[in-house]
């Protein structure tokens, strides 16, 4: 019926479906063992508006069940047409349920959560969960499928863009995959550097804002972690303090000091990396 030439039809058929699979994980593996999640993920890729709702919560029924469901989902390409629903659908409703079903798909283990962050959506959530425009429900949708995701995330790239544009109670997320597994992963160690992300952590942790709410003092506690993966020079080269002293120290003129600050830095980080190998 999803297949069906009348769209009513095919609406009908994809409640019927979520209805189903909304019922137990028992009937969320009978579908997905006729193949239905590659059916569904065709559904909502040949309809648009209203009628796309039911199949993509269907698709994050399934997926909220189990890790092995999850990745039949994965595997039917369902991922990108989530994306598309989340980026052009104009109706909020299904925006949010975009949202529903990828946080369960990205929610299982770290090699769910980095398909659905490969796929570019962890920006798209936060930025509709910012959206002033955004409806409440929507902006619930969006920060509980991102928590979800980036709690199973160790792909530190693909968390790095949101650093700077996260609001606290994301960021304490964002922060507690770097504290875990950064220490562990020489490369990113050193990309963290180049990147100007140990850089941001001071500068997050120095900043006016960080006084007073719980939130802030766990920030501050896993940026403290953080920052103990690096040696002393380094951290201490990255905070306001450190680069007025440099300056104060070198004296000379502004251009000099740059360099000079550039060249001693540079050596630092040399000597961490050879430590590294």
């Amino acid at each position: 019926c999803l297949k069906d030439n009348d769209d009513i039809v095919k609406k009908n058929a994809a409640f019927c479906i979520c209805e189903i699979v909304n019922k137990s994980p028992e009937n969320a593996q009978v579908i997905c063992d006729a193949g239905g999640p590659g059916i569904i993920v065709d559904f909502i890729t040949n309809i648009k508006g209203e009628s796309r709702l039911y199949g993509i919560l269907s698709l994050g029924f399934i997926s909220s069940f189990k890790a092995d469901l999850a990745m039949n989902v994965i595997q039917a390409k369902a991922i990108n047409q989530l994306r598309d629903a989340l980026q052009n659908e104009p109706n909020p409703q299904l925006k949010a349920a975009a949202c529903y079903a990828l946080g369960h798909i990205g929610r299982h283990s770290t090699k769910h959560s980095k398909e659905v962050s490969d796929a570019n959506v962890l920006s798209l959530m936060l930025y509709y969960y910012k959206d002033v425009k955004s409806t409440e429900y929507l902006k619930e949708k969006a920060k509980a499928s991102l928590e979800k995701i980036i709690d199973s995330c160790s792909n530190l790239s693909a968390l790095e863009p949101l650093l700077q544009v996260s609001p606290d109670n994301i960021l304490k997320h964002i922060l507690t995959q770097y504290m875990k597994y950064l220490k562990t992963n020489n490369h990113e160690l050193r990309h963290f550097v180049q990147n100007g992300g140990l850089q941001q952590l001071q500068d997050l942790k120095y900043s006016e804002t960080v006084k007073t709410s719980l939130i802030n003092s766990q920030l501050v506690q896993l940026i403290s972690t953080i920052n103990s993966y690096y040696p002393d020079e380094i951290v201490k080269y990255y905070t306001p303090e450190g680069a007025n002293q440099e300056v104060l120290n070198l004296g000379g003129s502004k251009e000099d000091n740059e360099d000079n600050e550039e060249q001693e830095m540079n050596e630092q980080i040399d000597k961490f990396e050879e430590n590294l190998e």
